[in-house]
């Protein structure tokens, strides 16, 4: 079982090793990675303030019935993730998938259609569509990406500003390889990186830039 402790200490000893231009980005992407808990406090306090009956025990007992029957799943997926550090990245596929599903699914003659290109076909077809693209989505196990530039180095701005990728460039870059745990220790980041330099060799490219940031190196 992780220890939240020591995941905390582990935390600051990084932070301290970190130079102030990587502790700002901590600062930062803590702060956008929990907006929903930090928008969620201070819509309570400032319902707080303008309904003085928002915190007493009756409307509380109100919200709790009201969230009831979503109240379990949320404490067992949040228990998952704090007690176990289980990764529920799965979770995402099934989305993906959904979302997909959902626009290939719309009518032919919709005006908004998502998949402008696709020829007006019977749904039954869009239907047979929908399930092989779902199928595929849904069997997706781990992912690569990068840009390509002209400097045999990776700098920090390349991760924020996509303007700066060079479809001819004469260097590939790895932003992230991510494998779902369960298909981890299996060979499939391997086969990623491998199928990433395969296809920039092919492209006449100079190498593949791989970095990584002194505090993470242990990692």
């Amino acid at each position: 079982m992780v220890n939240p402790v020591k995941n905390i200490q582990r935390t600051a000893a990084e932070y301290r090793q970190m130079d102030k231009k990587d502790q700002r980005r901590f600062w930062v992407d803590g702060i956008l990675n929990n907006a929903l808990y930090i928008l969620m406090v201070i819509f309570i306090i400032y319902t707080a303030f303008k309904n003085e009956n928002f915190l007493k025990p009756g409307s509380i007992v109100n919200i709790i019935s009201l969230a009831a029957a979503s109240l379990p799943i949320a404490l067992g997926i949040g228990g998952c993730i704090v007690l176990t550090g289980t990764d529920l990245s799965a979770g995402r596929v099934v989305g993906l998938s959904a979302a997909i599903s959902a626009a290939l699914l719309q009518s032919p003659d919709w005006a908004n259609k998502i998949f402008t290109w696709l020829p007006n076909l019977p749904m039954a077809a869009y239907i047979v569509i929908a399930i092989v693209a779902v199928m595929i989505v849904g069997s997706i196990v781990g992912f690569i990406n990068g840009c390509t530039t002209d400097a045999p180095a990776l700098p920090d701005e390349l991760y924020h500003d996509a303007a700066l990728h060079r479809p001819g460039g004469a260097y590939q870059t790895v932003f992230g390889l991510d494998v779902l745990p369960g298909f981890r220790r299996q060979g499939v980041a391997g086969a990623l990186l491998t199928r990433l330099i395969d296809a920039a060799r092919a492209r006449g490219c100079r190498g593949v830039v791989l970095t990584c940031k002194d505090h993470l190196k242990p990692y």
